[in-house]
C-alpha cells in the first residue's frame, strides 16, 4: 500500500513510500507508480521484494517525476497495469511536510512531521491542524 508521500520537498526530494502490512513478503517487481491513472510512469525494478511489515521508498529521482505540491493522485498498479492496488488523492501540502498513514498501514492519512520518514517506520504522531 501507499504509506507516505512528500510532494513539496526542498531539502528532501519528493518521494512515495510503499508498505507491506501483511505477514508475508510480496514481490512487487514490474508494478507501476504514477501520478496519472492511464500512464505507467515508473516500473518497479525486477527483483524488488517488499518484506513482511517492510518499507520501500522511491524518490523523484528514481520515479522520473515529481508530485504536485498543489495536490493530485498517486497510483500503485499491478505488474500488468490492469488493477489499481492502491491510490492516494492528496490536497495541497505544506513545504517539507509529508502525508502518511499513522500508525504505518492504518486506514487514514495525516499530515506528518518535517521531511517525512521515507523507507522507515513513523517516529512521531501526526501534527494537528
Amino acid at each position: 500500500m501507499i504509506n507516505e508521500i512528500l510532494a513539496h520537498g526542498a531539502a528532501t526530494p519528493d518521494f512515495v513510500e510503499l508498505y507491506n502490512h501483511s505477514l508475508v513478503s510480496v514481490d512487487i517487481s514490474g508494478c507501476f507508480l504514477s501520478d496519472e491513472r492511464n500512464t505507467n510512469k515508473f516500473v518497479i525494478p525486477a527483483g524488488t521484494v517488499l518484506q513482511a511489515r517492510g518499507f520501500i521508498a522511491f524518490s523523484e529521482t528514481n520515479l522520473g517525476f515529481s508530485l504536485s505540491a498543489a495536490g493530485e493522485t498517486v497510483y500503485f498498479l499491478n505488474s500488468n497495469g490492469t488493477r489499481v492496488v492502491d491510490a492516494l488523492r492528496f490536497a495541497p501540502m505544506a513545504q517539507e511536510h509529508s502525508w502518511g498513514r499513522y500508525p504505518d498501514g492504518a486506514p487514514q492519512f495525516f499530515a506528518l512531521g518535517q521531511g517525512g520518514t521515507p523507507g522507515a517506520t513513523m517516529i512521531c504522531a501526526p501534527r494537528r491542524r
